[in-house]
C-alpha cells in the first residue's frame, strides 16, 4: 500500500523517506509487508501513519486544502500532524512508541477483536454486558460496531450475535484495542505525552474519542483513546467522491401541470473564476449525442416523477470518462437561460409564466431541435463608474441583454453583471468567430469592464479546441 504515491508524487515520497530515516524499513513494510507483519500493531501503526500523511501531502501538493480534519482510531495523531499541532517527526516517533506499548499489552492478554454488523448499538451493548471481558470499542457507523474481548468469550459472543440476527466478523488484528486490555499502555503513553509540546492546530480538529472538537487537553484524549471506545460515527455525516478534472454541465427543463416535461438540452458552464460563471455555451463540445440523449431522458423522468412544475435546471459535474454526477436542481430561471433560448428558439421566460398560470406546453420533446452552437459571455464591471458611451453590436443572431444606457451609474453595492452577449451560428467554429467580432464591436466607456478578458478567453487555444474544464484559470 502507498507504492503508487511514492513513485507518482514527490511530496508523498518525501514523507516515506522521512519515516525511513526515523524507523528504517517503514516504506518497505507499507509497499510489500506480509499480512502477518501488518497484523502486528507495532508495524501497523507507523505504516498507516506514514501512508495517511503521504496521502495528505499528495492532496495538498495538488492544490486541495481541506478546512477540517478528524482523526479515526490509528489516525488520531495523523490528524494532529495534518492540522499543524505536531511536526511529522514528532508525530511519527509518538506513533512508533504507542505501537510498541499497545503491542506489549496485546501480548499479555489473549484478546482479539470482531466487527458486528446489522445490529444497532443498544443490542450490541446488551450482548456485551452478558460477558465479563467483552467490550464495544469502535462505533464506526450505524450498523457496524467493533468489539474487543478475551478470545474464549469472544467466540461465544459471536454465536449470540448470529442468533440475534446480526453478523460477526473476526478482525485480523492481534489484541483487544480501545478496551481495558490496553490500560497499562494508555498510562505509559500518557507519561510520554506529558513531555510533548503541542502547537495550536491551524484548522478545526475533531477527536474520534469524543466526536467533538479538540480542546487543550491532548494528553488525556490521546491516552484514553488507546483504552476506551471511539465514536467515529459521531463525526462523519457523509463522504463524497472527488471528481477531478471535471466540467460543469447543466440541463434545462420545462414542466407543466399536465405532466408534460421537455428537456431543452445542456449548457456547458465550465469557464468559471472563483465559482462564478463567465462563459456558457450550448451544445457542450464535450458531450456526445449519445450521452446527451441518455441524460436528457433521465432528467425528464426524474422531474416528472417529482411532479415538478415550472422552469428548472439540473446541474452536474461531468468527468473525463463521460459520467454525469448530479449536484443540485435550481428551481428557477438562470442567468444563462438565454444560451438555450438562442439554440432552441424557445422563449423560456414566456413559458415559465405560462406554465405557472396552468397553461400546458404546446410542444413536445420531439419538437426540440438541438443544432448549431450558442455562446454567451458575461460582461462584468471591474470597478464603479458612469457609462459615458455605449455601442451595442448588431447583426443576425447577435443579442445583448443589458440595463445600460448613457449616463447609467454603476455602484459597488450590487452584482457586477453589466450585460450578457449571446451569439448563435450553425457551427461552433462560426459561433466563435461571431462572438469575437461582437466583443470587438461592443463598447462600454466610463466603466472598467472585462470585455478584453473575454476576447482573450474566447481566442485561447484551450477554449477554441473545446478541451477545457473547471481548472481553466488554474492552468
Amino acid at each position: 500500500m502507498g507504492q503508487e504515491l511514492f513513485y507518482k508524487n514527490q511530496a508523498s515520497a518525501d514523507i516515506f523517506k522521512q519515516a525511513d530515516s526515523i524507523r528504517p524499513g517503514t516504506s518497505a513494510q507499507c509497499f510489500s509487508g506480509t499480512d502477518e507483519e501488518l497484523a502486528e500493531t507495532i508495524n501497523t501503526q507507523p505504516c498507516l501513519f506514514a501512508l495517511e500523511l503521504a496521502a495528505a501531502a499528495a492532496l495538498t501538493s495538488s492544490g486541495i486544502r481541506p478546512d477540517t480534519t478528524a482523526g479515526f482510531s490509528l489516525g488520531e495523531l495523523s490528524a494532529l500532524c495534518f492540522a499543524g499541532a505536531l511536526s511529522f517527526e514528532e508525530g511519527f516517533r509518538l506513533v512508533c512508541r504507542r505501537g510498541e506499548l499497545m503491542h506489549a499489552d496485546a501480548e499479555k492478554a489473549e484478546s482479539a477483536m470482531a466487527a458486528v454488523l446489522k445490529l444497532d448499538a443498544e443490542m450490541v451493548e446488551s450482548l456485551c454486558a452478558q460477558y465479563e471481558h467483552v467490550y464495544p470499542v469502535n462505533y464506526n457507523c450505524p450498523g457496524q460496531i467493533s468489539v474487543s474481548g478475551l478470545r474464549a468469550e469472544l467466540e461465544d459472543f459471536m454465536i449470540r450475535v448470529k442468533a440475534a440476527g446480526g453478523r460477526a466478523v473476526p478482525l485480523r488484528v492481534k489484541g483487544g484495542f480501545h478496551s481495558p486490555f490496553m490500560a497499562e499502555a494508555a498510562q505509559n503513553f500518557s507519561e510520554i505525552l506529558e513531555k510533548v509540546c503541542f502547537r495550536p492546530p491551524q484548522m478545526p480538529l475533531y477527536s474520534d474519542y469524543t466526536g467533538l472538537p479538540y480542546g487543550d487537553d491532548y494528553v488525556t484524549l490521546l491516552s484514553r483513546q488507546i483504552c476506551r471506545p471511539v465514536r467515529w460515527q459521531d463525526i462523519i455525516t457523509h463522504m463524497e467522491k472527488y471528481i477531478h478534472p471535471a466540467r460543469h454541465i447543466e440541463m434545462q427543463l420545462l414542466a407543466d401541470e399536465c405532466g408534460n416535461t421537455v428537456c431543452l438540452g445542456e449548457r456547458d458552464c465550465s469557464i468559471q473564476r472563483r465559482n462564478q460563471k463567465l462563459i456558457e455555451e450550448s451544445l457542450s463540445p464535450a458531450v456526445s449525442e449519445k450521452q446527451r440523449n441518455a441524460v436528457m431522458e433521465q432528467v425528464s423522468k426524474a422531474v416528472k416523477h417529482l411532479g415538478y412544475v415550472g422552469v428548472g435546471t439540473l446541474e452536474f459535474l461531468f468527468d473525463e470518462a463521460g459520467i454525469f454526477y448530479f449536484m443540485e436542481m435550481n428551481v428557477r430561471l438562470q442567468v444563462e437561460h438565454t444560451v438555450t433560448e438562442s439554440l432552441t428558439g424557445i422563449d423560456i421566460v414566456k413559458w415559465q409564466i405560462r406554465v405557472s398560470a396552468g397553461i400546458p406546453l404546446n410542444f413536445e420533446q420531439k419538437d426540440i431541435v438541438l443544432k448549431g452552437s450558442s455562446i454567451e459571455c458575461r460582461i462584468n464591471a471591474l470597478a464603479p463608474g458612469t457609462v459615458a458611451f455605449l455601442h451595442v453590436p448588431g447583426g443576425p443572431f447577435v443579442r445583448f441583454d443589458t440595463f445600460l444606457m448613457t449616463g447609467t451609474q454603476i455602484t459597488p453595492f450590487y452584482d457586477s453583471l453589466l450585460g450578457k452577449l449571446i451569439v448563435y451560428a450553425g457551427t461552433r467554429e462560426e459561433a466563435l468567430r461571431k462572438m469575437k467580432s461582437a466583443l470587438c464591436e461592443l463598447v462600454i466607456d466610463g466603466v472598467l469592464n472585462n470585455i478584453e478578458e473575454q476576447t482573450k478567453i474566447i481566442s485561447s487555444d484551450k477554449f477554441m479546441s473545446g478541451k477545457y474544464n473547471l481548472d481553466f484559470f488554474l492552468e
